[in-house]
Formats: structure tokens, C-alpha cells, sequence
């Protein structure tokens, strides 16, 4: 499937340059862009960038300075919550949802616990929900029993 978005972006991005276009629109994240973002998101992930996570899926605020995906579900049938560390701002907190978005539109939907890399390099755990249809992520690192 992402094949397939990476076309219709790419085809998307051309006709935005092409026409006198207003804005765009995504419908799985209700992302309203204006045409320059767009092509420039686009053809940036074309070519070998980051996933437009803050575009072709959104990041909003939620409780206790968590933010959650809107969205993402259309490429990997999962959503994301990001808890916001103690000391962080929202702008870091949503940094790290992108950064954890362009992973897993990498790696595909995530099906166990998994410790991955932060976009400054702390370590961030990332954990599916029991149904699947969501993943938690927050700052530590895993903790593994003891061998004795």
C-alpha cells in the first residue's frame, strides 16, 4: 500500500505545482495543507527524507502532556500516544511522534514491546496496546529479569 500513496503523492505534489490550487487535503488525517507544504513534504519523503508525518497524519494534543496520532491507522492499522516526559514541552513531545511515525511507517505495525531511538537519541519504549489498534510510547528503557 505505501507504494501506491507514494504515487498518488508524488502524481498530487505534480498537479499542486501544476494548477492554481488553495489548499490540500488529506481525508485520513483531516490535515488541511497549504500547497507549497504539501509538495515540498512530498517530494522531500520522495526523495529519501522522513515520512510527512505532519501531514499525511497529524499530531494532537491529548491528557497529561501526552499528544496522539490522527490518522497513521491508514498505513500501519495502528494509532500512536506519546507521553510526554516530566520536562518536555508539547513541541518536544510531538517531535518525538514524528520521529516514532517515520519508524513505524518504516517497520510496519508494531507487535511487541520494543525499544526504539528518540529523535535526540534517549531510548523510548513502545509498546502495542492488547487489541493492537494502538501503540504507547514513553521514555525508559526495558527493564529485563534477571538471569538468576
Amino acid at each position: 500500500m505505501l507504494p501506491v500513496v507514494r504515487t498518488m503523492a508524488g502524481l498530487a505534489a505534480d498537479l499542486v505545482a501544476a494548477f492554481p490550487v488553495k489548499a490540500v487535503c488529506w481525508n485520513p488525517s483531516a490535515s488541511w495543507m497549504a500547497p507549497d507544504y504539501f509538495s515540498r513534504i512530498v517530494t522531500n519523503w520522495l526523495s529519501g527524507g522522513p515520512f510527512p508525518a505532519l501531514g499525511l497524519t497529524a499530531v494532537t494534543p491529548a491528557s497529561e502532556g501526552a499528544v496522539e496520532s490522527v490518522g497513521l491507522n491508514y498505513f500501519t492499522g495502528q494509532e500512536l500516544r506519546v507521553e510526554g516526559a516530566s520536562d518536555d514541552t508539547v513541541a518536544e513531545t510531538v517531535k518525538t511522534a514524528v520521529r516514532v511515525i517515520d519508524y513505524l511507517i518504516g517497520q510496519g505495525p508494531l507487535t511487541a514491546i520494543q525499544e526504539i531511538e528518540g529523535p535526540s537519541g534517549q531510548p523510548l519504549l513502545a509498546e502495542p496496546s492488547a487489541d493492537g489498534r494502538q501503540v504507547r510510547v514513553w521514555q525508559g528503557v526495558r527493564q529485563w529479569p534477571s538471569p538468576h
